[in-house]
């Protein structure tokens, strides 16, 4: 019953796979870094010239409600991203992100860990944990100059052995963020880097940031990329970190070498800290 929740996974790709035609990888921007995976803003032109309410296979325009329905350009995009790790604290970790720009400007971003027991058998039927986080943005003010640069993030989690939670907040994407802030992030550091304060959360444990970056070099022969998540409780002092940086080198095609750090304050002390090696498969849609 647990392992369901990758289900969405697959309902994104019903949904949408009828418009997806796959391409090179570096014909979509890739993602800001794996696990925490983020989809560039840019909404892609659409071929068709159709409304929103069409690209979901409904045509509102001559309706009740055709005179609020715009002009949309907008066209579905995606991406599968699949990693197989081996963890030096002895398990193996299946990761499976996906991501899509919908109508609307609204993104959608998920992925699934699936862990086998800790040094015990790494076969897939024998994995006895799994977490998940689904994302939902949107744009609060694409076109205002001072607010196009931030989004509404909406956040739920679920776990084989954490207790499920929704969280809602603001992405603030420094990259994109107009005058020295941007100029630094992006000119002078060369990276993707946003920041999301999820100030609400439904089980009342407190909020988190969020940390996303990535950086390529060697003409995305090599990148680097993570995220940091700082779960504060009652007050900064009281305070959990979960963090995993990823170094990836291109193999040929779409199939990456990876080795990625990882700390999780969560979990007991001997096993707080890792390193997982393994590859990536990384596939877009236009």
């Amino acid at each position: 019953m647990q392992q369901t929740y990758a289900v969405a996974i697959s309902c994104l790709l019903l949904a949408f796979g009828g418009q997806f035609a796959p391409r090179s990888l570096w014909a979509v921007e890739r993602s800001e870094t794996t696990d925490h995976a983020e989809l560039p803003l840019e909404v892609a032109a659409c071929q068709s010239n159709v409304t929103p309410a069409s690209c979901l296979g409904i045509d509102l325009r001559d309706g009740l409600l055709s005179g609020w329905i715009p002009e949309s350009d907008h066209r579905n995009s995606g991406f599968l991203d699949f990693n197989y790790y081996w963890d030096n604290r002895d398990f193996n970790v299946l990761t499976i992100n996906a991501g899509a720009r919908l109508p609307c400007q609204f993104e959608y971003f998920q992925f699934v860990n699936y862990t086998s027991p800790f040094g015990a058998s790494s076969q897939l039927e024998d994995w006895n944990d799994f977490f998940t986080e689904i994302h939902l943005r949107r744009p609060i003010a694409a076109e205002h100059r001072l607010l196009g640069h931030l989004d509404w993030n909406l956040m739920w989690a679920d776990g084989g052995f954490t207790d499920e939670v929704g969280r809602l907040g603001v992405r603030w994407r420094l990259h994109d963020t107009p005058g020295p802030i941007g100029d630094f992030v992006t000119d002078t550091l060369n990276l993707r880097y946003s920041l999301t304060f999820h100030v609400l959360e439904d089980d009342g444990s407190g909020w988190q940031m969020e940390h996303v970056f990535r950086r390529d070099f060697f003409d995305g022969l090599m990148y680097v990329g993570g995220f940091a998540d700082h779960n504060v409780n009652d007050a900064f002092e009281d305070s959990d970190w979960v963090a995993e940086s990823q170094w990836g080198v291109k193999l040929g095609g779409n199939l990456y070498a990876v080795a990625e750090y990882r700390y999780n304050s969560f979990l007991p002390a001997k096993f707080r800290s890792g390193w997982g090696f393994g590859i990536e498969y990384f596939v877009s849609f236009p």
